[in-house]
């Protein structure tokens, strides 16, 4: 039997937080799709702007009833990132989003604080991330090669959070560069194609040549296994 609780936070469509660096990245974003979705996106990323709680609404003006509705969503952002946090951390950089101004809290100063602790503009973390993109090597061929390459393009779209961007041909050159034996002749064929002024080759088409060759060794292995 479920208890009002249950249907409180069933309701409220709560997107829990593991507290965790490695898992800020696809909770933010879950987090803001639910957002989205709840009609307070906006706020948490500072495009609309909420009035603080010493500016006297007209609720009698259509721009006062807008207000209104504001305060209110800008109420549930903030309440839903409290209930999305247990660590002391994260409900430390929330807690810090009350203030004179805003009584029931600031949801985009709670999202600002969150930021700054899990998705930092640092120079450390650019180096980090800048690393570990340099890093990234696919070493068995038996290893998906699609999921490698998504990795890359996270630590890449990660990359452009904090200011560096990597092009297409840096990610095509990066990829080609770091791949196992078994892809040697599919990559030395590729490199004279790009070599031809009239033939281009970005990311995506290399995915999918890449994806074919994939596929084509793990048939091999399954027949071999086979018989």
């Amino acid at each position: 039997m479920s208890t009002d609780g249950d249907k409180y936070f069933k309701t409220v469509q709560i997107v829990p937080f593991s507290e965790k660096q490695s898992d800020w990245r696809k909770w933010s974003l879950k987090f803001l799709a639910n957002a989205s979705v709840r009609g307070y996106r906006d706020i948490l990323l500072g495009k609309v702007v909420v009035l603080d709680d010493s500016v006297v609404i007209n609720d009698t003006t259509e721009e006062g009833r807008e207000q209104v509705v504001l305060r209110e969503k800008n109420r549930k952002a903030y309440n839903a990132l409290i209930l999305s946090c247990n660590d002391e951390v994260s409900l430390g950089a929330i807690e810090l989003a009350l203030m004179n101004e805003f009584t029931e809290g600031s949801a985009k100063k709670a999202w600002e604080n969150l930021l700054e602790i899990f998705q930092p503009k640092t120079m450390s973390n650019k180096v980090e991330l800048i690393k570990e993109f340099m890093n990234s090597v696919l070493n068995d061929s038996s290893r998906n090669l699609d999921m490698w390459i998504d990795e890359l393009e996270n630590i890449r779209k990660r990359l452009k959070e904090v200011g560096v961007s990597k092009t297409d041909e840096e990610m095509v050159m990066h990829v080609m560069n770091n791949l196992p034996k078994e892809y040697n002749v599919l990559v030395e064929l590729l490199k004279n194609e790009m070599d031809n002024p009239h033939t281009t080759v970005d990311l995506s088409k290399l995915r999918l040549r890449l994806c074919a060759r994939y596929q084509t060794m793990q048939q091999d292995l399954n027949k071999t296994v086979k018989d």
